[in-house]
């Protein structure tokens, strides 16, 4: 599988700390749930990186939203988030061909720039 590169910002500094948990409780939760995805926290940014990348943006978006809401977030509530993200994420389809997108759209946009700059 290919290394996906995912970048998540927060809105602001304060939902952070919450985010992650006391002494980065949730956070670790979430790295040992998925160990070859290495995940850096800065600021109010999220960079993660390897296979299961768009699965924890999507994790992270979520805890986000609950505590938007003023939902408590625990390790309870988190490995709910988790098994309720795995289970989506893995019922759909996701044989995609990337080096093949990639060449189709760079010839689309060869085509395109031939015939809009004609020498």
């Amino acid at each position: 599988m290919q290394d996906t590169k995912v970048r998540f910002d927060l809105p602001g500094n304060e939902l952070m700390p919450e985010l992650l948990g006391q002494s980065d409780e949730l956070l670790q939760i979430i790295e040992t749930s998925f160990p070859e995805t290495k995940i850096h926290v800065r600021g109010n940014q999220i960079a993660i990186d390897g296979d299961s990348a768009i699965l924890i943006e999507q994790i992270f978006r979520e805890m986000t939203r609950m505590l938007e809401r003023g939902l408590p977030l625990d390790v309870n509530v988190l490995k709910k988030t988790i098994e309720k993200n795995y289970f989506k994420i893995k019922t759909v389809d996701l044989k995609f061909d990337i080096p093949a997108l990639r060449r189709d759209m760079e010839s689309k946009t060869d085509k395109i720039l031939n015939k809009t700059f004609k020498k």
